[in-house]
């Protein structure tokens, strides 16, 4: 399983990430974009993730 935390707070994320390693394979992404390259990226590699956890106090991006 693949799982990527979108949040901002780094100290947020390192502990979510030592959580959820437990289930499979984490990324950390500090921003939307990131979030986004990283979601793209496991896609177009046909490796797609499995859950995003995403902090609802990051602003959304819009996508045109």
């Amino acid at each position: 399983m693949k799982i990527l935390v979108v949040n901002e707070n780094e100290i947020v994320s390192r502990k979510l990430k030592l959580l959820f390693s437990k289930y499979g394979e984490c990324e950390i992404a500090s921003g939307k974009v990131l979030a986004i390259n990283t979601y793209k990226r496991g896609f177009e590699a046909n490796t797609p993730l499995s859950l995003i956890c995403f902090d609802i106090g990051v602003k959304a991006i819009e996508v045109v």
